[in-house]
């Protein structure tokens, strides 16, 4: 079984003021962080003060066809990995993952 918290330690987060700060969030598609082809993007909203915290990239069809090839190719090479080192990947995964999405 993997073992791991879900809870974030306050130093673990990046509020501020009672905000929680966000980077504009781009697409990430074939291990790269980049904007959507068409360069448009919304606005994230505080839920409880309307107020405007983030952007995040939109996607169109061109950038769904590169989701979709990346998630093939990485499909093709995952699919040989044997079954154990898969489950041992996702507890490392799954025990890291805090710290991978603050890297992200």
């Amino acid at each position: 079984m993997c073992v791991g918290s879900d809870a974030l330690s306050p130093d673990e987060t990046n509020n501020v003021s009672g905000y929680m700060l966000m980077d504009n969030i781009q697409l990430f598609v074939g291990g790269v962080w980049r904007p959507g082809a068409s360069g448009r993007s919304l606005d994230v909203f505080d839920p409880a003060t309307g107020a405007a915290i983030s952007q995040v990239a939109v996607a169109d069809e061109e950038d769904l066809e590169a989701a979709l090839s990346a998630a093939a190719a990485g499909f093709s090479k995952w699919r040989t990995v044997p079954s154990f080192q898969r489950y041992k990947r996702s507890c490392q995964t799954n025990e890291n993952k805090h710290q991978i999405a603050r890297t992200a």
